[in-house]
């Protein structure tokens, strides 16, 4: 749930959880000849505190866990996460992305300073993944406001999609890098770094087969010759 869910929307998700395990309890699995030993639990993923909610189902930080957990203390079967009271760590980074306000706003900006890597890439596409399914039911309703939302989604679904780009330009770049350096037996120039960026937007597997083609000397001549290609 993007903001606070309501006491009717929580309840909701009560009720489908409950007549799941109470299904099980009376019909068990044929295969284990028994009922489950363990009730299934409802988690909550949330942008906002639900204070209404909380107070109507005594909802109390859980022990042992990171700030923003929640659970009901009366033995529902329920935890809450609450994205805007995580602690700002790296580690709760993908649950603040589903956030909203403030929260996500400080996530996009934890998102976009991470290195370049797996972690960061994963969480890149988690991030475009939901803007694009927002996107498409914003669509769906057609509406004034989901025109807006629409607009400002795809921006920053651009942004994501340069981002990509442009670490995988700074990817190839550094393997590049190397490959030159081993043929060259010397490290490159900074003028050379922006040599080598520039041929690689234009041609990058051009690139590819000269460092492998070339020799040092060869290399080193194309490197300086501004209308090479």
């Amino acid at each position: 749930m993007h903001e606070s869910p309501s006491m009717e929307e929580l309840l909701g998700c009560l009720r489908k959880v409950l007549t799941w395990n109470h299904q099980r309890a009376i019909q068990p699995d044929p295969q284990q000849g028994e009922a489950p030993r363990s009730s299934a639990v409802c988690w909550v993923l949330c942008g906002g505190y639900p204070k209404t909610a909380a107070l109507e189902l005594a909802l109390v930080p859980m022990p042992t866990w990171p700030a923003g957990f929640l659970w009901a203390s009366r033995g529902l079967p329920l935890r809450l996460v609450v994205a805007a009271m995580l602690p700002r760590t790296p580690s709760t980074l993908p649950l603040r992305l589903l956030g909203a306000g403030r929260t996500l706003e400080d996530a996009l900006v934890d998102l976009r300073a991470m290195p370049s890597g797996p972690v960061a890439d994963r969480l890149r596409r988690l991030r475009e993944f939901f803007l694009r399914d927002r996107v498409e039911k914003a669509r769906l309703r057609g509406g004034t406001a989901d025109q807006e939302t629409i607009m400002v989604d795809l921006t920053e679904i651009t942004e994501l999609e340069n981002q990509t780009h442009r670490r995988g330009l700074q990817r190839g770049l550094e393997l590049l890098v190397r490959q030159f350096e081993r043929k060259l037996g010397r490290p490159l120039t900074e003028v050379e770094h922006g040599v080598l960026l520039d041929r690689l937007v234009v041609s990058p597997a051009r690139l590819g087969d000269l460092v492998l083609d070339l020799d040092g000397p060869a290399l080193d001549a194309w490197l300086r010759d501004p209308n090479a290609v």
